[in-house]
């Protein structure tokens, strides 16, 4: 698990860092995408799980995500 989180991590940040910006999307899972964003921010900010879903929420309201997936 680690290794993927690492992959995306790496991959946002050389993104970021080449062009200033970087779309996260998921095709079939409308989570996944949030929680890619949810676990760069925390490694990237040292942001708490409350603050960066507090971040998250107020950029785009609409977000829909599982139980499983906040657990």
């Amino acid at each position: 698990m680690y290794k993927k989180v690492k992959r995306y991590f790496d991959f946002i940040e050389l993104a970021v860092r080449n062009y200033t910006s970087c779309l996260i999307v998921s095709h079939k899972n409308k989570c996944a995408s949030v929680a890619i964003a949810i676990i760069y921010m925390l490694i990237k900010f040292s942001w708490s799980v409350h603050r960066t879903l507090e971040y998250i929420n107020s950029k785009k309201v609409d977000i829909e995500m599982t139980k499983s997936v906040l657990k």
